[in-house]
């Protein structure tokens, strides 16, 4: 039995006789010995999968999954994500599929709204699962039971559907920080399944590679058309996903592959440095990529290396069950950006203006979709499901994707854009991805990102973040001339950056939220310069904030630039707090060029330095101490630390700004954003030498920070030793008031203003006008940005005995939720007290004995996951 397609549409019928699980069982009678699916462990045949998935159906069952009932599937990716999925199906339920590398906030978040019937887990997520009350299925639950299926006919009990039954629901994130399901019926399914077998003619001999996270819609794709088709699946963790020789040598044993443009590009470049066979990729005959913007040169480049391959751009999203129009790519013709094609079958595209009428062709539209494959609402959200589906006159639903494109002569979909991508800089509307486009076109840049930031004015600034070729030699003088002849000035980026990479997040997309890892600000080549060249970045940084610019040439005078008399009074006063020198109104408007300002300044000390300071020496061999966000605070703690290891503290410069000039420092828009100082963190860790590991620590916000740069130091591969938070408070602490202690928070809040004016926290400064009051403040702010990460390390809590009268009453500061395995010790003393030298002994202690006793342990360098 085939999938029956209508000759315009192509939507699969949906009945009693043709339903997505009949089509695989009689591919299962037709083959029962064909490999359905392997991973790096196990293979499993038609007949297996099809046994496995009836067995662990009927556990399901046994816990009372019924139709419609929803079922969260938190397994590591790999061939029992097919089995999971499919014993899901059996029963009429709702599959929901979630990421185990979500943070446990986020599962627990989901999990408490959903109230799933039941969880399909691993083991490493049970006890989650557990403490939230909700039925959990584990491997071995049905592993045991295959000995009691026999394959006769296609069972009775197997539940049968109707179109509008509900199918299963994907969660994404959501712009307000909590993330919205997408809920689909069987309709929809069977139009996702139905229109990419018809556009793409998939067979039994066909072998798919599976990448994608099963929480990712496009997951359905790499995992439920195989064996719809009756072909093969090759499942790759999603740590052999990231190993791109792995990744490569998957390759060659596939016929289809989609590979989101992010990974890709970087495929390309691994291929491109280790060489390949000719003929090695000869069995890849489809190659599709999508879920962001996919360059025309990542196409290109793709198409000589997998020559025997069709090249395809998919574009779609979660609420269309992402087929919506597909792009057959050729080599050569004419240049594009944005190009994904036309309508899949059974897809209606419409391009409407801000009132709902059609656009003509050419002109800019939103884009719209029309089709069976649309999600029914989103979970719980009945305000946002107005907004984005609507019913039209004739009874059609449709579905405003937020994207922006206009229809080319071709009759080809060419995106240029959404609201996000598209800035207003000087009155003038700029489209993000038509100066990326410039910019990548240029010789020397491989890739970029171009992002509009508000500076404190509210004039936007155009930043671009630029990966260069290292063999080709790149001139910023020659480039912005390029610049200037090929864009409009207003198109022209502000401020210029070299990364070695972009961001991308969990699906490998670029990140445009995220500023790019160790980016260096681009100055140009200055005349006389020699000797300042420290003292020409740290001036740079000040012109660029007060002028929203960057210094071009270094003999550009201020006012010629956008200066005037108000921006010189703010640049002279930056001046002179950060050098501690003299400079009056009249000597700078005298010749304010820059190259005078760095020679005026030539021999006087700045106060902003590197960020890390090592203050105890030891032995580089073994992990170094690093302690926090702080430098003067940490003082007493390091006196009393009688170890052989190295002691660091690292503070940012940003930190230093809020210090000096409050809440008007143009630093406290970054500083009050959790991933940016995170990230600024890591790049100062990254000048330690952290080869053997490591132990974090940090005082109040710093001990949030620790948690998430021993995530991130874990992931690379490092072990963390220990994580020592000294009386940091779990983010929205006060929450855990009862309802007398919550309506007197705010005096507890103003005793810890006034507790950390007293304390600063990273100078002894003791001029009056100075207060960290905007540091505090940021950090309060960007403690809502943590995700409470898992890590190996173990973590300590040095909770202070001291507490304030309305403080919550919670002995492990909120924490224990999140870290099971936490350990709580009470120390002398208040918040601020802890760290001084009558009560630090404690902490010390401790820390002594941890470095003490992972001594004969350092053979053993990388972290065992």
């Amino acid at each position: 039995m085939q999938l029956i397609f209508e000759e315009r549409s192509s939507a699969v019928e949906v009945d009693g006789d043709h339903n997505l699980l009949r089509v695989v069982f009689e591919n299962v009678i037709a083959k029962p010995d064909h490999i359905a699916a392997c991973d790096s462990k196990k293979s499993i045949t038609y007949m297996q999968l099809w046994q496995s998935s009836l067995a662990l159906a009927k556990a399901l069952k046994g816990c009372g999954v019924c139709k419609a009932s929803s079922v969260v599937v938190l397994l590591d990716h790999n061939a029992d994500s097919i089995t999971s999925m499919l014993s899901v199906f059996m029963l009429g339920a709702v599959y929901v599929p979630l990421d185990v590398f979500s943070t446990q906030k986020s599962l627990r978040d989901i999990l408490t709204r959903l109230s799933p019937s039941a969880v399909i887990c691993s083991d490493n997520h049970s006890d989650l699962i557990a403490r939230l009350d909700i039925p959990v299925v584990t491997k071995i639950d049905y592993a045991i039971s295959l000995a009691d299926i026999e394959l006769l006919e296609y069972p009775d009990d197997i539940e049968e559907v109707g179109p509008q039954d509900l199918s299963h629901m994907f969660f994404t994130s959501g712009t307000t920080g909590v993330s919205k399901g997408v809920v689909s019926t069987y309709a929809a399914l069977h139009q996702y399944i139905g229109s990419a077998m018809a556009e793409f003619g998939f067979s039994q001999q066909d072998r798919f590679l599976s990448i994608a996270r099963p929480s990712f819609s496009i997951s359905l794709f790499e995992i439920l058309v195989p064996v719809v088709a009756g072909a093969g699946v090759h499942v790759l963790s999603r740590r052999e996903v990231l190993d791109l020789s792995l990744l490569s040598k998957s390759l060659t044993n596939v016929t289809t592959a989609h590979i989101g443009p992010g990974l890709l590009r970087l495929l390309l470049k691994h291929l491109e440095k280790i060489g390949h066979v000719n003929g090695e990729y000869v069995n890849l005959r489809h190659l599709s990529s999508g879920g962001d913007v996919v360059p025309q040169d990542l196409l290109t480049e793709a198409s000589k290396l997998f020559s025997n391959a069709e090249v395809f751009i998919l574009y779609g999203c979660t609420e269309i069950n992402c087929m919506g129009t597909v792009y057959k790519f050729i080599p050569g013709g004419e240049s594009w950006i944005g190009r994904v094609g036309k309508p899949m079958k059974g897809v209606q595209l419409r391009l409407l203006d801000d009132t709902g009428v059609a656009v003509e062709k050419g002109e800019v539209g939103s884009v719209h979709f029309i089709s069976a494959g649309l999600a029914k609402q989103y979970f719980q959200d009945s305000v946002l499901t107005k907004r984005k589906f609507h019913v039209m006159h004739g009874g059609e639903r449709i579905y405003d994707s937020g994207d922006l494109g206009r229809i080319t002569e071709s009759g080809d979909l060419e995106l240029v854009g959404r609201s996000d991508f598209q800035v207003k800089v000087r009155g003038m509307r700029v489209e993000i991805l038509a100066v990326e486009k410039a910019i990548r076109a240029y010789d020397c840049v491989e890739d970029c990102m171009v992002v509009g930031e508000p500076e404190d004015s509210g004039v936007v600034s155009l930043n671009a973040y630029l990966v260069l070729n290292n063999s080709m030699p790149f001139n910023l003088e020659i480039f912005r001339n390029y610049l200037r002849a090929t864009l409009n000035d207003f198109m022209i980026p502000n401020k210029i950056y070299k990364t070695p990479k972009l961001p991308l997040n969990k699906n490998l997309k670029l990140d445009r939220s995220k500023v790019p890892e160790q980016a260096e600000f681009l100055i140009p080549c200055r005349k006389n310069s020699s000797g300042t060249d420290e003292k020409s970045k740290l001036l740079s940084e000040i012109w660029q904030e007060v002028l929203g610019t960057e210094a071009v040439n270094s003999e550009d005078r201020f006012f010629d630039v956008g200066g005037d008399s108000l921006t010189a009074v703010s640049m002279i006063a930056k001046i002179m707090d950060v050098y501690n020198v003299t400079l009056s109104f009249d000597d700078f408007i005298e010749n304010p060029s820059f190259q005078v300002l760095v020679d005026k300044l030539e021999g006087i000390p700045a106060l902003k330095g590197s960020g890390v300071v090592k203050l105890k020496s030891g032995d580089a061999g073994l992990p170094p101490v690093i302690l926090i966000c702080g430098a003067i605070i940490y003082k007493d703690l390091v006196d009393a630390l009688d170890v052989k290891n190295e002691v660091y503290v690292i503070y940012l410069d940003e930190e230093v700004d809020l210090i000096l000039y409050g809440d008007k420092s143009n630093s406290y828009r970054k500083a009050s954003k959790f991933e940016y100082i995170a990230s600024r963190y890591l790049e100062k860790i990254d000048n330690i030498n952290i080869e053997n590991g490591c132990f974090l620590g940090g005082h109040s916000f710093g001990g949030i920070l620790a948690l998430e740069i021993a995530s991130t130091i874990e992931m690379r591969g490092v072990r963390v030793y220990g994580v020592y938070l000294f009386d940091s408070l779990i983010p929205n602490y006060f929450s855990l008031q009862g309802p007398i202690r919550k309506s007197l928070a705010y005096l507890r809040k103003k005793q810890l203003l006034i507790t950390s004016i007293i304390k600063n926290k990273m100078l002894k400064i003791k001029d009056s006008k100075i207060s960290n009051k905007a540091l505090l403040m940021a950090h309060v702010d960007a403690s809502s940005g943590f995700s409470f990460p898992q890590i190996a390390a173990k973590i300590v809590l040095f909770r202070a005995k001291s507490r304030w009268l309305l403080d919550p009453d919670v002995k492990d500061l909120g924490w224990s939720p999140y870290y099971p395995e936490l350990i709580v010790k009470d120390v002398d003393g208040c918040h601020m007290g802890i760290m001084e030298s009558d009560n630090v002994h404690q902490i010390a202690g401790d820390i002594i004995n941890d470095s003490k006793l992972y001594l004969p342990k350092m053979k053993d360098r990388l972290w065992e996951t």
